[in-house]
């Protein structure tokens, strides 16, 4: 963990699929163009997915913060995915795709702006959200 200050929630849990989800709980979402071969992240309306190690090699963890979080402190981390994610519901859900770990937070706005960190260039085992 890097700091608490800004900590909105966090899990570690094995990710079966190597799939980190972020979403509008409502979503309606298919991600029918993605070819997850090829790409680590992929954005369709209002749900991102996210490439992350699977089980087989071990736990993932992921944290979400505020943006007060200090850039020193993601400063050998890269940067995965930056944009807005529409959310109409103000509630981002951040999730494995098997809902073993369900994080629900909720937003002032129908829309926030994301920004998601990796430890790792291919299979990530820290995930890093920062949401401005």
């Amino acid at each position: 963990m890097i700091s608490t200050d800004d900590l909105r929630g966090s899990f570690t849990v094995p990710f079966e699929h190597g799939l980190l989800v972020l979403e509008d709980p409502a979503t309606r979402a298919t991600h029918d163009g993605w070819v997850a071969a090829a790409e680590q992240v992929h954005l369709d309306q209002d749900s991102l997915y996210v490439g992350v190690q699977a089980s087989v090699d071990g736990p993932v963890t992921v944290e979400v913060y505020d943006a007060g979080l200090p850039e020193s402190a993601t400063a050998e981390m890269t940067l995965r995915f930056s944009g807005e994610l529409p959310l109409s519901s103000r509630i981002l859900r951040v999730s494995d795709s098997d809902n073993l770990a369900v994080l629900s937070l909720q937003t002032n706005s129908e829309s926030v702006r994301v920004r998601v960190l990796v430890d790792d260039d291919e299979w990530p085992a820290l995930v890093v959200i920062i949401l401005e």
